[in-house]
């Protein structure tokens, strides 16, 4: 039978850890951790209260957050095709 903790362990080795620090996280996101750290005070990223980083909703909110600038780039060149 296979203890909580060899399940914990086996767990994170098949899906990686559930939180992650700075550091971590802008190793997956190519970013600093210091930028991180920013994004986080931002609260584009969420951070638990120990701060540190749920890894799959931390990399969900800031693709959404990349997705909303794209789209705000996008509004911007169709207002300057339509100034000129």
């Amino acid at each position: 039978m296979i203890t909580e903790i060899e399940q914990a362990g086996i767990n994170e080795l098949v899906f990686g850890p559930e939180t992650v620090n700075a550091e971590t996280l802008g190793e997956w996101l190519g970013l600093t951790p210091n930028r991180v750290s920013a994004l986080a005070r931002e609260n584009i990223i969420p951070r638990t209260p120990d701060k540190r980083f749920d890894l799959k909703r931390a990399i969900a909110a800031y693709c959404e957050h990349c997705r909303a600038g794209a789209t705000g780039r996008r509004v911007d060149s169709a207002l300057a095709a339509e100034k000129l």
